[in-house]
């Protein structure tokens, strides 16, 4: 249970350096568009690095433990928040926009009381997008780095209940006798 909840915290901090992060760099982007090509293909290319290979650069550098994971798993959050983010604000209808301008508003009182609020909920579905992707793909990644702080060598947790969750797959949902196997199997 207690790595249950240290997996939690690491990903947490990562989604909230990510929120930091990237919600401002996308409010930024959406007023430069030549840059903001650039800087989210170079977010896209990083996202596709392997987090075993960012925690191999990130270890000498910052050494074993929790501070190189959530490194990791910052860069990780990045791109679904930045993404959304550029795509929430700039979908900001042209209209309200001139009308806000015409009311007399400046451009932070633009971004804060209209482009924000009309595209928070893109925002949140990348945030969202981002979070679960933390907590779900890159589960191994914290616990692996400190099993191996503490025993002094690298290996994964208890790979015997993988195993026996593959065998227990392969057996029970394709039997067509189970409730699961049903589904699969035709009737003729």
């Amino acid at each position: 249970m207690l790595k249950t909840w240290q997996h939690f915290y690491i990903s947490m901090i990562s989604v909230l350096l990510g929120i930091a992060v990237a919600v401002p760099l996308g409010i930024i982007l959406t007023r430069i568009p030549k840059a903001a090509n650039v800087i989210i293909g170079i977010a896209g290319i990083i996202q596709t690095f392997p987090s075993l290979a960012i925690l191999a650069f990130f270890i000498p550098i910052l050494g074993v433990g929790k501070v190189p994971a959530i490194v990791a798993l910052f860069f990780y959050s990045v791109l679904p928040i930045l993404r959304n983010t550029y795509i929430g604000v700039k979908g900001v209808d042209r209209n309200l926009l001139e009308s806000a301008r015409g009311l007399g508003m400046t451009g932070w009182e633009r971004i804060i009381n209209v482009e924000m609020p009309l595209a928070m909920p893109v925002i949140m579905a990348g945030i969202r997008l981002s979070t679960v992707y933390l907590i779900s793909h890159r589960m191994g990644n914290p616990r692996l780095l400190y099993r191996w702080r503490r025993s002094g060598r690298l290996y994964f947790q208890r790979s015997d209940f993988i195993s026996a969750g593959i065998d227990c797959c392969r057996s029970r949902s394709c039997d067509p006798l189970s409730p699961f196997g049903r589904l699969f199997v035709r009737k003729s």
